[in-house]
């Protein structure tokens, strides 16, 4: 019956509605599986080579498929990984899974499996499937062409960023460790922001760009920091910097599907961040040149701060007519003693 069921799931051609109602059932005879006491009915369930195939149809499959039917997919397979009794096991599976995602995201498999793999690996975020070090980890296993994204001489499309020779992460001493983990997160922001100018796979990438900082911030350790251990602003600034450098046009989709998220993160990393941007620069009077890639960052970072309660308008100069943007503001954020306070603009 099983094997009836994962044909059917994984077949081409199969409507939607068809696939669905494989789908369904397939999660329904796996669930009560798991749930068993019989050991060879559990056995048969929490099997790599069960779980693989089904991984694989929900890679697969998920574009010609209704998405809440490959939701239950994923939901089903990190209960049974959850669930798996031998601990060791359940990482190797793990750990294959989380590498198949990042070479898809990073741009070495098929385009059409980018947006359940950004689902699939948020959802392993979330759920405490993988903790953002074992992440990284994967990252530096993977290997990323860390000196072309790294250099801000360009920002390659997905596609074009691929597998390369990194230094081992186990072998690095600790100053060493700290600055690979940044790059490798670097890199991986850099490549889900270039996702998130993809209208069909905005909000599933930004959605994971939310989630992998949430948990950076709650997770961060000595080798693995949410601040950049130079600059210590968040390490979502400089790859949001270059990215709008690179392309000033996807400023607006940035505007409304990343910037809410990083600001109400925190909002003393917000102030730092608007702080790094030209701000005292046009506080001082100076005119902006025409589309510069850090005023215009500015400028919609202070409209989305004001959106969220975090800046007061307190002046208006109009410093640009087509804009029509408050200039003097008063951020309102938390100090660094965690007292609420108001920080001078």
């Amino acid at each position: 019956m099983l094997r009836t069921i994962l044909r059917t799931a994984s077949a081409i051609g199969v409507s939607s509605t068809h696939r669905a109602a494989a789908c369904n059932a397939l999660c329904g005879f796996l669930e009560q599986g798991l749930a068993s006491t019989a050991p060879d009915i559990r056995s048969l369930i929490v099997s790599n080579d069960v779980w693989q195939e089904v991984f694989k149809i929900y890679l697969d499959r998920s574009e010609d498929a209704k998405p809440k039917s490959m939701r239950q997919v994923l939901v089903t397979l990190t209960a049974i990984l959850s669930k798996w009794p031998d601990p060791a096991q359940a990482l190797v599976v793990r750990d294959s899974a989380v590498e198949t995602l990042l070479s898809i995201i990073l741009g070495t498999d098929s385009r059409s499996k980018v947006k359940p793999a950004l689902q699939g690996l948020e959802h392993f975020i979330s759920k405490g499937i993988v903790s953002i070090q074992d992440l990284v980890i994967s990252l530096q296993g993977l290997g990323t062409n860390l000196g072309q994204l790294l250099s801000g001489d360009v920002i390659p499309e997905p596609a074009e960023v691929g597998p390369a020779t990194v230094v081992e992460f186990k072998r690095l001493s600790a100053p060493a460790l700290v600055a690979s983990s940044e790059a490798s997160i670097e890199v991986f922001v850099t490549t889900l922001l270039e996702w998130v100018s993809h209208s069909d796979v905005a909000p599933a990438a930004s959605r994971l760009i939310s989630t992998f900082f949430k948990f950076l911030r709650t997770q961060s350790s000595k080798d693995v920091r949410y601040y950049h251990s130079v600059t210590k602003l968040p390490l979502w600034v400089s790859p949001l910097k270059r990215s709008v450098e690179q392309k000033p046009e996807g400023r607006e989709v940035l505007k409304r599907h990343v910037l809410p998220a990083f600001f109400i993160l925190n909002s003393h990393d917000m102030l730092e961040f608007v702080r790094s941007l030209p701000l005292e620069h046009l506080l001082s009077g100076a005119f902006p040149q025409d589309n510069c890639p850090e005023v215009l960052l500015l400028f919609s970072s202070l409209q989305v701060a004001q959106g969220l309660g975090l800046v007061r308008v307190t002046g208006m100069s109009a410093l640009r007519s087509d804009l029509q943007l408050c200039i003097v503001v008063r951020l309102l954020t938390v100090d660094r003693s965690g007292h609420s306070g108001e920080c001078p603009g």
